[in-house]
């Protein structure tokens, strides 16, 4: 007996909802796969952003400030014209130098000139330097991100005040 012959020239609708199925699933691992990357490439920019206005707040208030240490403010802030994001605040404070006195004299006694040249070294130090710490905060919504900065701004043109002890300033020391 002969069987019919049946025309196969499509797919089943087993076979067309299978393939969908992997479509979909190929579909949705491309999307997350590429939605994670976006996520990340802006996340780049704005740290990069935030990273150049760091730079270039810093670089400004050390020039501005470079000859007048002294006139530094305790604080300063401003915002970028162009993006209203991204804001800037800088607050500065007084160097302490710490003791050193512990590490570089191991008994005090006959070291009292020492004592007096790293007392003051100290006091040169803490005249002559000013911590300044720069902020970028990103704001979008109300999530704010910060990013910081630190540096020392050193006042060069103060004279170190260390002397000879015992010995006068413009004098000859002796004679007759």
């Amino acid at each position: 007996m002969n069987k019919p012959i049946r025309d196969c020239t499509g797919f089943s609708l087993i076979e067309v909802l299978i393939a969908m199925a992997i479509m979909s699933s190929a579909a949705m691992l491309l999307y997350v796969a590429w939605s994670g990357n976006q996520i990340r490439v802006q996340k780049m920019a704005i740290n990069n952003k935030a990273a150049f206005y760091l730079d270039q707040v810093m670089g400004e208030l050390q020039a501005k400030y470079e000859t007048r240490i002294l006139q530094l403010p305790d604080s300063e802030q401003g915002t970028f014209e162009n993006d209203p994001d991204y804001k800037w605040k800088m607050e500065t404070q007084d160097f302490q130098m710490p003791d050193l006195r512990a590490l570089l004299v191991s008994d005090k006694q006959g070291q009292e000139a020492l004592l007096l040249i790293i007392d003051k070294l100290t006091e040169y130090m803490n005249d002559s330097v000013k911590e300044m710490k720069v902020t970028v905060t990103y704001t979008r919504g109300k999530k704010s991100v910060d990013y910081s900065a630190t540096t020392f701004m050193v006042d060069y043109n103060r004279p170190l005040p260390i002397g000879v002890p015992g010995a006068s300033a413009g004098g000859s020391g002796g004679g007759s």
